[in-house]
């Protein structure tokens, strides 16, 4: 993932973006944007109007199999 750090001090992904609500899978660990920008880790109902966008987990990046004739 790229980012930039902007005039606040703030890296920001420039290639991903936060979900509208509409596109939430309902019942799901996802990350949820309160009302005050901050992410949460929770599960949208489907109904509550609070949130303002979500986002998926970003994955972890496989290991690397270490054998010892290449270190």
């Amino acid at each position: 993932m790229t980012h930039k750090v902007n005039n606040e001090g703030i890296a920001v992904a420039t290639e991903f973006f936060l979900q509208p609500m509409d596109t939430c899978p309902i019942n799901t660990e996802v990350f949820l944007e309160n009302p005050g920008g901050v992410l949460v880790r929770g599960k949208w109902d489907g109904k509550s109007t609070q949130w303002k966008s979500w986002s998926p987990f970003p994955r972890k990046k496989p290991k690397l199999i270490e054998h010892k004739e290449y270190l």
